[in-house]
């Protein structure tokens, strides 16, 4: 767990204290102790409710604290980023300028990231990100932290799975169906007839995969009559059969 959160959160749960994201993130991006942000909290009244902006265990509204005249107090400002690709906060910290401070709005929760890292309990999760501020000071700068780049998490890099070349089924239907024209495309074998469109097909967990473009009527007619429909895709439908003869069948009365 970062450093950053789990110093001040610390401090706050030793006074048995519970919801405190907003004092905690305003904290962390400011660097002003969170106890006397916190304390600032109980002092300021409410706009929406009445009372102070947040009590001991209870969160606080964005009109209150999101506002500049309160974080003011402690000399930030925030500016909104536009053009946010990342849709969750596990995919944030990989798309941010290390160097910069941010505050992050997700559903019922606010928090900081800082030095290249999500500075929060929910690092590494998929919370959906809802707004992303730009922690600056009040002259409009943004904040920035020396930070070393070689100490920034790296984006993962997902696994390259193997293509699934279908040897066995490219053979068999290049030597059944010698007057067509069958070609190997990745994981799918696709048969071309003269003058029309190509049927693709595949084999996936034992079982025959066959596509057929919307607009190929008579291939669509036929299929109906004697395969499966699996599914609907944009351009596609999508069929099963249980094995290759069948799919032979089919394809020998196109």
């Amino acid at each position: 767990m970062p450093e950053l959160y789990s110093s001040s959160r610390d401090t706050l749960l030793a006074q048995g204290d519970k919801n405190f994201c907003v004092p905690l993130a305003i904290s962390i991006a400011s660097g002003v102790d969170v106890e006397k942000i916190n304390n600032v909290m109980m002092a300021t009244r409410s706009s929406v409710r009445r009372g102070p902006m947040r009590r001991k265990g209870q969160g606080v509204y964005d009109v209150d604290w999101n506002n500049h005249d309160f974080l003011a107090q402690f000399g930030i400002q925030l500016q909104p980023m536009i053009g946010i690709k990342s849709r969750t906060v596990s995919k944030l910290e990989h798309e941010l300028p290390a160097g910069n401070r941010y505050i992050v709005k997700v559903r019922r929760h606010v928090l900081c990231v800082r030095e290249g890292r999500v500075q929060d309990w929910t690092e590494g999760r998929r919370h959906r990100v809802a707004e992303v501020f730009v922690v600056c000071d009040l002259n409009g700068n943004p904040l920035t932290d020396n930070v070393d780049a070689s100490a920034v998490p790296a984006k993962p890099v997902s696994p390259s799975r193997p293509v699934a070349f279908n040897s066995e089924l490219f053979e068999t239907l290049t030597r059944e169906l010698a007057l067509w024209d069958v070609k190997q495309s990745g994981r799918w074998v696709s048969v071309k007839f003269t003058g029309e469109r190509a049927v693709k097909i595949t084999q996936s967990k034992g079982r025959v995969v066959v596509c057929i473009n919307h607009n190929d009527d008579a291939r669509l007619d036929l299929a109906h009559d004697v395969l499966t429909q699996l599914s609907v895709r944009k351009n596609e439908i999508t069929f099963t059969v249980s094995c290759i003869e069948e799919t032979l069948r089919f394809l020998r009365n196109c």
